[in-house]
């Protein structure tokens, strides 16, 4: 797998928020695109404080279950927006926050608190969109990006990050329209594809609770670990792995091409 040179010395006491599955409906890859990020940051060595924003209750899928140590915060409680605000400015950690889905004024009242905190201290944003073939998610990005422009100052810039999710057959011809264009002219996000993947093996991993990276690292170590062997169950399989190891080495490939929105510092200083 490709792993980018970081200087993580210069990183390990700056932070920047990432809040990651905006305009996200059910359904488009929002929790798959965040778990897929923290695996990223987490091959690399980069430290990152998680916070689970997800507001319908389920026994999996959600970042928590695949990450017990994300803190979940409630979106109507102040003492929860506090925690994450306190991630990013006191603790100067990078600090990422799986959104709850949708595009509504209540969780646009949710956000603005925090994004006033990070703009009084200077912590750099970056909110990662998901969109799909579907015109809909563009729809949902839109009032996200415009929501957000109105919490933003001119001293402060809010990065976006657009993913592509390739899920469904289809083209992403919403993006050609005049509010699209519009868009990509006016916030220039950066650009990134999320290739599709085989569903039923994405179910299995959700049922069990696992991380693509996590299960990896389960098959390899299931050759003399039997309790690995046994909590893979049917993904003990090397086709399946297969898979997995590419899908993982595709979307690694795609972050490297905007990590300068994703890291603590937004310049070279990062790279060694």
């Amino acid at each position: 797998m490709k792993n980018q040179s970081i200087n993580y010395r210069e990183i390990k006491r700056k932070s920047r928020f990432i809040g990651s599955g905006c305009g996200g409906v059910g359904g488009v890859g929002k929790t798959t695109l965040t778990v897929a990020l923290v695996d990223y940051f987490r091959q690399r060595g980069i430290p990152v404080r998680l916070f689970d924003a997800e507001s319908e209750p389920k026994p999996h899928g959600r970042l928590k279950n695949y990450f017990p140590e994300a803190q979940v915060i409630d979106i109507h409680s102040k003492s929860s927006l506090d925690e994450m605000a306190r991630s990013a400015i006191d603790e100067k950690v990078l600090t990422l926050v799986d959104l709850p889905a949708g595009a509504g004024p209540e969780l646009f009242d949710w956000i603005k608190g925090p994004i006033r905190a990070f703009k009084r201290n200077r912590v750099p944003m970056t909110f990662i969109s998901l969109l799909t073939s579907a015109p809909q998610t563009l729809t949902c990005v839109l009032r996200w990006v415009l929501a957000l422009e109105e919490m933003a100052s001119d001293d402060i810039k809010i990065d976006h990050l657009l993913v592509k999710n390739h899920r469904d057959p289809g083209l992403f011809r919403h993006l050609e329209s005049e509010a699209g264009k519009a868009f990509l002219e006016t916030y220039k996000p950066g650009i990134i594809d999320l290739a599709g993947r085989e569903s039923n093996i994405y179910s299995m991993l959700e049922g069990k609770d696992l991380s693509p990276v996590t299960a990896l690292e389960l098959f390899r170590a299931a050759e003399t670990d039997l309790s690995a062997r046994d909590r893979l169950g049917k993904l003990d399989d090397t086709v399946t792995m297969s898979h997995i190891e590419e899908d993982v080495d595709q979307i690694s490939q795609e972050f490297d091409k905007v990590i300068h929105l994703l890291l603590p510092e937004a310049d070279d200083s990062t790279q060694t």
